[in-house]
């Protein structure tokens, strides 16, 4: 189904491309918590940011697009935070990911370091409900104490809604690529 739905999304996305049709999205940002820049679709994306069909679908596209290597590339981040890591006690260490999306990246984090304190924040709500279900799902793999280890945040990475020298690390692995220069 993962494999259609793709394979659905990104003809339509060939089409509004080839079209060159709005980027707007339906989403009205009166609260102001999205920045101009983000009230678009990206690449012509289905609904930007801001639909259930696109973050379902994201793991899919990227993984087509990085031709399989996806895994790999984001697995590459845990070197030097391997380092980082070295001689320090994991319960004791709080992580934020900034730009999460799906939480795929996240599970790899945990998987490697179960312990860790961790938070996951994304500016859409419907990415951090796939980084929910793919932590959840981690979770229930791995068991244990593994649980309730990670909050998951919304918010944008431009302004945080974290105290100074909240965490011990800050991660980010597909994010800066989406803002303008």
């Amino acid at each position: 189904a993962k494999s259609a739905n793709f394979v659905q999304d990104a003809v339509a996305t060939l089409d509004r491309r080839e079209a060159k049709a709005s980027t707007s999205v339906w989403m009205d940002n009166k609260s102001n918590i999205y920045p101009e820049y983000y009230m678009h679709t990206f690449h012509y994306q289905n609904e930007g940011w801001f639909s259930p069909e696109s973050a379902s679908s994201y793991e899919m596209s990227t993984e087509t697009l990085f031709v399989g290597r996806q895994d790999a590339m984001q697995r590459h981040s845990l070197v030097p935070f391997s380092r980082f890591m070295r001689g320090r006690e994991e319960r004791a260490t709080k992580v934020l990911e900034v730009g999460c999306g799906t939480g795929r990246f996240h599970t790899y984090l945990r998987d490697s370091f179960p312990d860790i304190q961790s938070t996951a924040m994304d500016l859409s709500p419907f990415y951090l409900l796939e980084a929910k279900k793919n932590i959840a799902y981690w979770e229930q793999l791995r068991g244990g104490e593994a649980k309730g280890r990670t909050t998951l945040v919304q918010g944008n990475g431009e302004d945080m809604p974290f105290e100074e020298e909240e965490f011990d690390a800050v991660m980010s692995v597909y994010m800066f690529h989406e803002i303008p220069h």
